[in-house]
């Protein structure tokens, strides 16, 4: 819940990047101690969302181009082999929902594009995948996906 809630501040822009985050504001804006704070940055550090700097504390990391280009290489290599896998393991009843996922999908790109098209696209998008991946049956994989995808690189 702490990780989760401090992880989409930044990516809500509710943090700029290099802002620093102190334990005790967090602790208090959440209402829970600063021992499951500084285990939320403890995380988020290991997923290259916040950095520690000594004698000065944890600050959001700001994203560069490298880091767009290091998570896209990484997404290049994993998506295929998931993929590859999620081939020969895919059930019938998740074959059907990614023919009504690719259908919605085409349908949503033939027309004018608004904001809940837009919305909607990746929604459907994010399904699709996430069926992809669960069907993989790689957990340490799916879970390193999603958090290259989480990654806020456009701001």
């Amino acid at each position: 819940m702490c990780n989760t809630a401090i992880k989409e501040a930044p990516a809500g822009g509710e943090y700029g990047a290099g802002q620093y985050l102190r334990e005790e504001q967090l602790a208090r804006s959440l209402g829970v101690s600063r021992t499951p704070v500084r285990e939320a940055l403890r995380r988020l550090e290991a997923e290259g969302w916040v950095e520690t700097r000594p004698n000065y504390g944890v600050r959001v990391k700001a994203w560069t181009l490298q880091d767009a280009k290091e998570i896209f290489e990484a997404r290049v290599l994993i998506e295929p082999f998931l993929a590859g896998r999620a081939a020969l393991k895919i059930g019938a009843a998740d074959l059907e929902r990614l023919a009504v996922l690719a259908d919605a999908m085409l349908a949503i790109t033939r027309s004018p594009s608004t904001p809940q098209s837009s919305e909607d696209w990746f929604v459907a998008n994010g399904e699709f995948h996430a069926i992809i991946t669960a069907a993989a049956d790689n957990a340490r994989l799916d879970r390193s996906l999603r958090s290259m995808k989480e990654t806020p690189l456009i701001k």
